[in-house]
């Protein structure tokens, strides 16, 4: 349930920034002499980014409170949601930190047409297993425990 909560929260919201910085930008043809094509794929980018972190922020503590602090689960949620805005800065940073892992993955992937007409089409193939691996074995790995154990060390403090 709070997989799928996540889920639409993020795509949906991400359509609404998405929608709002395109009108916005609806009626600059450049910005800073460069065209829409090389500006707007970093920025949504960033601003993925920006969303992923706080959405992920806010119910990074749910499961350490289910597992652990034996809450319910909307109970958990809640306060997953006051744990995260009371240890905001190192939630933040224990989360970015396994994110930049995925930096490579998603230049890469973004670059789809190079890999085909460059090296090969299989590694378009190649570049989503890794990042794939990468999300799964390393960058959810990390979050996960690291956040759990400043869960205990917070809950250790109060």
């Amino acid at each position: 349930a709070v997989v799928l909560f996540i889920s639409i929260l993020f795509f949906y919201l991400i359509k609404f920034m998405e929608r709002g910085l395109l009108n916005y930008f609806a009626g600059h043809a450049t910005l800073l002499s460069l065209k829409p094509q090389v500006w707007a794929g970093p920025i949504m980018i960033a601003l993925n980014m920006f969303i992923l972190i706080f959405i992920q922020g806010l119910f990074v503590y749910t499961f350490p409170l289910l597992m652990i602090g034996n809450e319910k689960l909307f109970r958990a949620i809640g306060k997953s949601t006051a744990l995260f805005f009371k240890l905001f800065k190192p939630t933040v940073v224990l989360i970015v930190l396994p994110i930049l892992f995925n930096i490579p993955i998603i230049a890469l992937q973004y670059k789809t047409p190079f890999l085909i007409d460059k090296v090969f089409p299989e590694a378009v193939w190649y570049v989503c297993i890794a990042g794939a691996i990468i999300n799964s074995l390393i960058i959810d790995l990390l979050i996960t425990i690291s956040t759990t154990v400043l869960f205990i060390q917070a809950r250790e403090q109060a």
